[in-house]
């Protein structure tokens, strides 16, 4: 019965565990771990498995749970990029992002990398000094060497990037953007893991893309925007291919 905001939610891989991330208050947060085999429907209880308080807040920017269970990660209201092993608590990762670039503000976790002990990062910057242009770059924390390194080889975007998912088996990515000032292209954007290098950008957006998914067997993509809409896109052919918007809590038009 306690009053708290729920900012974020993860699941596993396996859909056991529900890590959720909870404020009293802006100062504070905690991630708590719930086991949903020890739900009870019947009687409309869950057991907690497991309170992991933090220090520093955390609904700055959405957390991310490792597809193995075993990390959280996520960026603080102190501007800190923290990864947190759910079985030591301890924090294991701990990186000033101010000292970074100049729109720190603006950084994503995005995902963990499938198949290594990474994760990727959106770092935006003004464009070659222009305030009104930005560009976001790619980076990765490794979680074993507690270090950030900015790819400057790796595919750049326009605007800031708001969301990104891999595919099952991590040769793809998918990031959507968003602007700052001045008008931008709103756009999907898939890229070959593999060589690093960008495959296409798929328009059909008119505002910032929150979010993308790859569908589990690979062949399409899903982006929401707060344009409203959420799009399905052929990864094939590159080629939006249905658009729907919401008319009510149960009804979508195509």
């Amino acid at each position: 019965n306690e009053k708290t905001f729920l900012f974020d939610v993860q699941i596993s891989n396996d859909g056991e565990t529900v890590i959720t991330n909870k404020s009293y208050n802006l100062e504070g947060s905690y991630l708590v771990r719930w086991k949903l085999e020890q739900h009870n429907l019947a009687t409309k209880t869950t057991t907690l498995k497991q309170e992991v308080p933090n220090n520093e807040a955390w609904y700055s920017g959405k957390i991310m749970l490792s597809p193995d269970g075993k990390y959280i990660a996520g960026k603080t209201t102190a501007h800190r990029y923290q990864v947190l092993d759910l079985e030591s608590k301890e924090i294991v990762v701990d990186i000033d992002n101010k000292a970074l670039r100049n729109l720190h503000n603006l950084s994503h976790v995005l995902s963990f990398i499938p198949n290594t002990n990474q994760i990727l990062l959106s770092i935006p910057d003004f464009k070659e000094g222009n305030f009104m242009e930005v560009v976001s770059s790619l980076a990765i924390i490794d979680i074993d060497k507690a270090t950030l390194d900015i790819k400057t080889d790796y595919p750049s975007f326009e605007g800031w990037v708001m969301s990104g998912h891999f595919n099952a088996d991590g040769t793809k990515l998918v990031v959507g953007n968003d602007d700052y000032f001045g008008e931008i292209k709103w756009q999907v954007s898939l890229v070959d893991w593999e060589t690093k290098q960008l495959i296409c950008n798929l328009d059909g957006h008119n505002s910032g893309v929150s979010h993308v998914r790859f569908e589990p067997k690979g062949k399409r993509i899903y982006s929401a925007s707060l344009d409203g809409f959420i799009n399905t896109w052929d990864i094939k052919s590159c080629a939006l291919k249905a658009s729907m918007i919401a008319m009510n809590d149960l009804d979508y038009l195509i």
